[in-house]
């Protein structure tokens, strides 16, 4: 039986001794059931994307920690790797992977054209200069007056007026949602209320032109993604994009919804490696619900159960 836990189940069972009386028969069950030999519980790169955001306010309990994660998984580690179509599951040092991690955290470029400081003849950095050269269509600032959102993710843009202050931009923005958690809610915010004026127009949606999808009778963010065809891919395994993106959907509809964006990534990280295993556990409520909804729609048989649930049924 192979059993996906929670960051927040770890940090408990680490806790055990400082519970309560009825939480912590509840864990000793749950600690007892997967020392089991028949029983895998694997650590993945989300977990320690969990520590590494603590380790970021206070580091002193960070290798306490990392020797739980030891403990209850035996080092075993699902990962899916960059490029890869699948997910591995291979024994690897939790340390070393922290190690790894926190490394490129501390090496991650800050800026646009610091994306590229790895070619050392500068060849690429002038290449990507001359989008200064290429401005912006008059369209574009269009955006500004329909809402003061767009002001936020593409202020350069504004003054500018070129293809590399766009860049320069979006490259900040996706920076800025890792750690300005007004950025993330203002986003899901204009996207909540796009969507309900979109629906207010009847007449819309019948005169939509679409060449290979049905105009949907009512729009919603799921209708919505099916109206934009892209051709590039978040990751070369299909299921890794299609967890990652129905879970951040629900997260959008506003219900159980994450005011931090790194959180709802890594819960729907957590969500997208709990369906390789046959139980999902988590204690938070959101990354629950979230889970739930997202195995239901896309017909995983993973079943997500908060702690006390798994150990009235086993």
């Amino acid at each position: 039986m192979d059993i996906y836990l929670d960051w927040n189940i770890f940090d408990r069972i680490e806790k055990i001794t400082q519970l309560q009386d009825s939480d912590r028969r509840t864990f000793e069950s749950l600690e007892k059931i997967i020392s089991n030999e028949k029983v895998s519980i694997p650590y993945s790169n989300a977990h320690l994307n969990d520590l590494l955001r603590g380790f970021k306010k206070n580091s002193y309990f960070i290798d306490k920690h990392l020797d739980t994660l030891e403990k209850l998984t035996n080092n075993l580690c699902i990962c899916q790797y960059w490029n890869h179509e699948h997910v591995v599951w291979h024994n690897r040092s939790v340390k070393e992977f922290f190690k790894e991690k926190k490394e490129e955290i501390e090496s991650e470029p800050e800026t646009f054209l610091e994306l590229v400081d790895f070619d050392e003849t500068g060849i690429l950095k002038s290449y990507i200069k001359a989008f200064e050269l290429i401005p912006l269509p008059k369209q574009f600032y269009d955006c500004y007056k329909y809402d003061s959102l767009f002001g936020i993710i593409y202020p350069t843009s504004r003054k500018e007026k070129n293809m590399l202050a766009l860049c320069n931009d979006l490259h900040a923005f996706s920076m800025r949602l890792k750690t300005d958690y007004s950025v993330y809610k203002s986003l899901r915010s204009f996207l909540v209320k796009s969507i309900s004026k979109l629906n207010k127009k009847k007449d819309l949606l019948k005169q939509l032109k679409l060449s290979s999808v049905e105009a949907p009778e009512h729009l919603t963010i799921f209708e919505l993604s099916k109206l934009i065809a892209t051709k590039t891919e978040s990751s070369k395994n299909k299921n890794y994009s299609r967890i990652i993106e129905t879970f951040i959907k629900y997260d959008l509809k506003g219900y159980k919804s994450d005011a931090n964006f790194n959180n709802l990534f890594d819960d729907a990280l957590h969500t997208f490696y709990g369906a390789h295993c046959d139980y999902f556990i988590t204690r938070d409520d959101r990354c629950h619900y979230k889970a739930i909804k997202t195995f239901e729609k896309l017909g995983i048989k993973t079943v997500v159960l908060k702690p006390e649930e798994f150990e009235r049924i086993i």
